[in-house]
């Protein structure tokens, strides 16, 4: 079954932000399947709302709370998605008996990436405008993500 889990550091923009755009996604095309995000930060205090920059601008935030990865989440994904290498580093060190064949980035899905694999993202104070170029960035890489996991 197709579960998509979207991950960034703290779970607080990037990740919320590719979630929203990708339910989105599914929503105009009439499908369905489990879709969510977390943080692979271990040092981050869960159970906050995203930055008030993501929840201006992500229509399903209101009652969104920051998760971490768990084991168990990424045993239910079919696709995890990362937003930078430091995840997929954080992943490996926390979790090393993950099977890597199912990660991929987000940005590789982006034809205009010309080979570079993070989207770049901050934390801390994010204005609507820098959370907007985010947005934009990574709604570059939805439809190209979505036609790669409708076709595997």
């Amino acid at each position: 079954m197709t579960n998509i889990l979207f991950v960034c550091t703290n779970n607080e923009f990037r990740s919320v932000l590719a979630e929203d755009l990708f339910k989105e996604a599914l929503c105009e095309r009439g499908l369905s399947f489990p879709v969510s995000s977390g943080g692979s930060s271990d040092t981050k205090v869960y159970g906050c709302k995203p930055i008030s920059a993501v929840r201006a601008l992500a229509k399903g935030s209101e009652n969104y709370r920051a998760t971490p990865v768990t084991k168990e989440r990424l045993a239910a994904a079919s696709h995890v998605i990362v937003m930078a290498e430091k995840q997929t580093e954080k992943l490996k060190e926390n979790f090393p008996d993950f099977s890597f064949e199912k990660l991929y980035y987000l940005r590789a899905f982006d034809p205009a990436a010309n080979g570079k694999l993070t989207i770049p993202g901050k934390t801390g104070s994010v204005t609507v405008e820098e959370c907007s170029e985010v947005r934009n960035n990574i709604a570059k890489c939805i439809p190209g993500l979505l036609n790669f996991i409708l076709a595997s």
